[in-house]
């Protein structure tokens, strides 16, 4: 079958159509993907799941809002330890381990 039968051009037929673009127009049409799924993804909270706010919290049982209000916060910070952790790493990489060696043996 000549047109899938391609004995040189392996992965064009692998990559698809992005094959064609490089540099700073490949990087475009990505963003334009990614940017399309974002409003989408956007679009649909607002229009189903009541927009960025679930529901006025002061209406509700004033400890039923501060239990909400809560339990929201500690998990928006939650993932600090993890960055934290992280980036004592991404620093070791540049300073090396000696400014950090009576830390981690401690």
């Amino acid at each position: 079958e000549f047109p899938f039968d391609s004995p040189v051009a392996h992965t064009e037929l692998a990559d698809g159509w992005l094959v064609e673009y490089g540099g700073w127009r490949y990087a475009l049409i990505h963003l334009g993907e990614r940017f399309g799924a974002f409003f989408i993804g956007g679009l649909i909270v607002t229009l189903f799941l009541g927009g960025p706010y679930l529901w006025d919290t002061t209406s509700l049982n004033p400890y039923l809002g501060f239990f909400i209000h809560l339990v929201t916060f500690a998990v928006n910070t939650l993932a600090l330890p993890s960055r934290v952790i992280t980036y004592s790493f991404f620093i070791n990489n540049f300073i090396g381990n000696f400014p950090f060696f009576f830390l981690l043996n401690g």
